[in-house]
């Protein structure tokens, strides 16, 4: 019985492996081979052997089988992998980056690629190393970006005096916006009267109105000197 290995599962079947094959017990006390053709019923002699290791089954080594685990979460796992070390890889190649872009200002332009070859072939490229070199400026002049954009407003009192004057400039604004149209117009009008471009603006406005009754179908009306109404 040293060579055979017994296996109960939860469902309540037994299977015996001997030398490679494995046996299966039936509900009526029979045991089956298993073939490439399926399950096929043992000998007689075979039978009784297999059945008298059953019952002794306590001195049979047992089957262990490790749980696979679930492929969903498998695969979860392989993907997280994936970009945990595309992460990891592009903060190296920051690093490598940063690293050669100092190197590059201490030995001097004319001797860099010189330099890089005697140091750093066959393990590392020269243009590999340049794309490095791009990506970690570009991610420290958008981490500088960032940073700026942080940044708390200025304490100091000119900062404090030019704030306060922007949000009182915007504050009128507002208030003039949301005031009735009709005395803001009246206001400029009056304003441009009282200057030196009132002239020319004159027309322009005139020109300007009349567009406006034509687009939305209004009847001009004017006095003449008679003081009679005509369109």
């Amino acid at each position: 019985m040293s060579s055979m290995a017994i296996e109960r599962r939860a469902d309540g079947s037994v299977s015996i492996f001997h030398h490679g094959r494995q046996y299966r017990r039936q509900h009526n006390g029979s045991w089956t081979k298993r073939t490439n053709n399926g399950w096929t019923i043992v000998s007689a002699r075979r039978n009784r052997r297999l059945e008298r290791a059953n019952q002794h089954r306590d001195e049979i080594k047992q089957v262990q089988r490790f749980t696979r685990p679930e492929p969903r979460r498998r695969i979860a796992e392989l993907i997280q992998q994936v970009f945990t070390s595309i992460a990891q890889r592009r903060e190296m190649n920051k690093i490598i980056g940063r690293a050669c872009d100092e190197l590059k200002e201490l030995v001097g332009h004319g001797n860099w690629q010189t330099f890089f070859k005697r140091t750093f072939a066959p393990r590392l490229n020269l243009r590999t190393a340049e794309r490095y070199m791009e990506l970690a400026k570009r991610e420290d002049a958008a981490s500088k970006i960032d940073t700026v954009s942080n940044l708390k407003p200025s304490t100091s009192k000119r900062a404090r005096k030019m704030r306060h004057a922007t949000d009182q400039a915007a504050a009128e604004v507002e208030t003039t916006r949301r005031s009735d149209p009709t005395s803001v117009i009246e206001s400029t009008i009056k304003a441009l009267r009282q200057s030196s471009h009132w002239r020319a603006a004159a027309p322009q406005i005139i020109a300007f109105l009349r567009g406006l009754c034509r687009k939305y179908d209004v009847a001009i009306t004017t006095k003449n000197n008679e003081g009679s109404t005509a369109e």
